[in-house]
């Protein structure tokens, strides 16, 4: 059954759900399964339309574009794994809210559809670029997310294998102040649940906290018959706000709040992926080596975008450690926060490391036949070499150029050639660096 919009579970399922949820709790606690989610975040002056689709569908393991962190939910729902439903959200480049038609979701409904709600298109297993097999939900987000006039800035992917019957999909949402906040959770946190509901009404006294803030899939203002997830992010929540909106130093908080569940081992499994809109914080509790290692966080620097997911970490991938947070933006490199302390690792420097800035192109559009240099302006760090590089939106290389020293002002004159009327991109690389500009050829 398909669902793009959530609706209330029935009164029957919330106390089904009820009767069964001790007994599931206790049967999933000795084996947490993993389920499989991933995350992306385009830099700042791109969306995630701006980077062609390298390869067929099932080459999704190479992890060199945004889509292959879909195809990577994708491959990971199906018979026997991960088949409670999914979800997927996305954020445009301009707003920190999301709109209904940037939610997407293939939902359990009720009890009995546990274990037989996964991805049924063909995309990572036939590899077509035609798209004329039957489309899934999954394939319908990711169509959207390749139009360029979506703007999709940043997206949130999660397949769902549930420990418990309670109804409901990641990623939840929040919303408040002119913001949604979301949240996807890998693991289970029924053990803390009753100290989050509490420390929830401590923390709001003057406010019926569960009757004014609802749950995205239940009438029911009683968290105690909410997916574990759900309360977790009303938790995280309560931290955001009475930190005066700061998403970093809320999220630090409410780790910190839960440190007696976070360093039991046992005591259940926090790693999650939170965005405000406006950035992406991914959080890891488990150890990387012993019990639970195996509930794996990781990223890759793709030059251009990051991607986020679980399971076991690929060739260029950066794990998380224990208790540790990851704040990613489209601005600046990505920041790692000891929970514990509260401050950056000392490896990766006491500071975040200055943020790179976007590329310009002039004149864009360009126009046909244009005879003239093209100027390139980017905050390119000092190397003697710096390649430029055209493609087409299917990803074909065009045209390359290599120049040995640049401008001392930071800019490139280059000549594109001759190209045809259409859309492009521009890649500029120097120094490790990457950076994305789509441009226009127009008559």
């Amino acid at each position: 059954m398909l669902s793009f919009f959530a609706q209330p579970a029935p009164k029957t399922d919330i106390m089904w759900s009820a009767v069964l949820m001790s007994l599931a709790f206790w049967l999933a606690v000795a084996v947490l399964p993993a389920c499989a989610m991933s995350a992306i975040i385009a830099s700042e002056g791109n969306c995630l339309a701006d980077f062609p689709q390298q390869g067929s569908g099932n080459q999704y393991g190479q992890y060199n574009d945004p889509w292959d962190y879909l195809g990577f939910v994708m491959a990971n729902s199906r018979p026997g794994t991960n088949s409670d439903g999914y979800g997927a959200v996305a954020y445009t480049g301009d707003s920190y809210q999301l709109e209904e038609r940037h939610k997407w979701f293939k939902r359990v409904v009720r009890p009995a559809d546990f274990n037989g709600v996964y991805y049924t298109g063909s995309f990572v297993r036939q590899g077509l670029l035609d798209y004329s097999y039957p489309l899934d939900v999954l394939d319908l987000a990711m169509f959207q997310m390749k139009n360029p006039s979506q703007d999709i800035a940043i997206a949130l992917c999660h397949a769902r294998n549930a420990t418990g019957v309670t109804l409901g999909n990641h990623p939840f949402w929040f919303n408040y102040n002119g913001r949604t906040y979301t949240l996807m959770h890998n693991g289970n946190a029924n053990r803390a649940r009753a100290f989050m509901i509490n420390r929830i009404t401590q923390m709001n006294s003057e406010l019926d906290w569960f009757n004014v803030h609802r749950s995205n899939y239940f009438s029911d203002a009683d968290p105690q018959f909410w997916v574990d997830s759900e309360v977790l992010l009303h938790f995280i929540m309560s931290h955001i706000i009475a930190s005066q909106n700061d998403t970093r130093r809320g999220i630090i908080t409410a780790m910190q709040d839960l440190r007696f569940y976070l360093d039991t081992v046992g005591w259940g499994v926090y790693n999650y992926i939170f965005s405000d809109g406006d950035k992406l914080y991914a959080f890891r509790s488990t150890p990387i080596t012993g019990a639970y290692s195996h509930y794996q966080l990781s990223y890759k620097d793709s030059h251009g975008f990051y991607g986020i997911r679980t399971l076991a970490p690929g060739p260029g991938f950066i794990q998380l450690r224990a208790k540790e947070l990851v704040e990613f933006s489209r601005s600046e490199r990505p920041l790692h926060i000891s929970v514990d302390t509260g401050q950056y690792f000392p490896e990766l420097g006491s500071s975040p490391e200055p943020s790179i800035s976007g590329l310009i192109l002039s004149p864009n559009p360009l126009p046909l036949d244009y005879a003239q240099s093209v100027t390139l302006i980017a905050d390119l760090p000092k190397n003697p070499r710096t390649n430029v590089e055209i493609f087409n939106l299917r990803g074909q290389l065009l045209s390359r150029l290599e120049i040995d020293n640049m401008g001392g002002d930071n800019t490139i004159e280059f000549k594109p050639g001759n190209l045809p009327t259409g859309v492009y991109l521009l890649r500029v690389r120097n120094a490790g660096y990457s950076f994305y500009k789509r441009f226009s050829v127009v008559k």
